[in-house]
């Protein structure tokens, strides 16, 4: 059901999590400064042509934006690193760059292609190890994750754009001459 208090603070957060202006955000949607902030205010209700505006402006939905969905947009480093722990909270798991197809274990691996979830993910294995053999306490294990939310509370990068060279495009890139 449509909430105003919902929308105007969904709005005002996402706004900002995105480092955006009210005048940015208001030229992206076809709309005033002033309306935005009337909007993030609760003072005044955007039209419908707005509100998608506004939603593919801030790279959401309108059922989010208007409480319909509990389910936050992931913006952030910090939002994908909450949103895995949460998925993986009993299941264990372990960050592993050789995989020895030889062995008689049956386990599986996340392989992480992201050097900045990689990063984290490296450190959270050995803090949670620490945290296993009891030297830290619970309290100390959230402060960690607390101080690496807000580390990584950086907007996402498209992979695509960060896309490294296959073992074929390293080939073409060497002065040798090709195999065949």
């Amino acid at each position: 059901m449509y909430n105003k208090e919902v929308l105007s603070k969904r709005i005002k957060e996402l706004r900002q999590k995105k480092n955006l202006t009210q005048r940015q955000l208001a030229k992206m949607a076809n709309t005033t400064p002033t309306s935005v902030s009337a909007y993030e205010k609760g003072q005044k209700t955007p039209s419908i042509e707005v509100l998608c505006n506004i939603a593919n402006a801030l790279e959401t939905s309108v059922d989010w934006l208007c409480g319909n969905k509990i389910t936050k947009p992931i913006c952030t480093y910090a939002d994908v690193i909450k949103s895995l722990l949460s998925a993986l909270s009993n299941i264990e798991f372990t960050v592993d760059d050789n995989y020895d197809m030889n062995t008689d274990e049956r386990w599986s691996y996340i392989n992480i292609c992201n050097d900045v979830l990689y990063d984290f993910f490296v450190g959270y294995q050995k803090i949670k190890a620490i945290y296993d053999d009891g030297i830290i306490d619970d309290d100390m294990l959230n402060s960690w994750l607390n101080g690496q939310y807000l580390k990584y509370n950086i907007p996402v990068t498209n992979s695509k754009e960060d896309e490294t060279y296959s073992d074929f495009d390293r080939l073409l890139d060497d002065d040798e001459d090709l195999p065949f």
